[in-house]
């Protein structure tokens, strides 16, 4: 099965491996809830999933899961922290 891996320029990002998808799809409290095409080959990272999505509502919890479902059908969650994702690195901002 192909495989993709996930990547960030920030330090705090953890790397890990999904299956290649032809849709993301993004619930909860964001301003533009849907399904997203991905391309295929292309590294999508959550940040690009929150921008695609318009960002999250006001009261949001900055707290967000990654729920994958496995090739033998069991479910898997990754916890992701928001607030290390949108904190902005000065050395990489310019």
């Amino acid at each position: 099965m192909p495989t993709r891996r996930s990547t960030s320029s920030s330090p705090a990002a953890k790397r890990f491996r999904v299956p290649e998808v032809s849709k993301i799809y993004v619930v909860g409290n964001i301003k533009k809830p849907g399904a997203y095409p991905v391309q295929n080959g292309s590294d999508t990272t959550v940040l690009q999933m929150l921008a695609l999505s318009e960002g999250l509502e006001q009261f949001a919890s900055k707290n967000a899961f990654i729920y994958r479902r496995e090739a033998n059908g069991s479910k898997n969650e990754i916890p992701v922290e928001l607030d290390k994702i949108l904190q902005r690195n000065p050395r990489t901002s310019r």
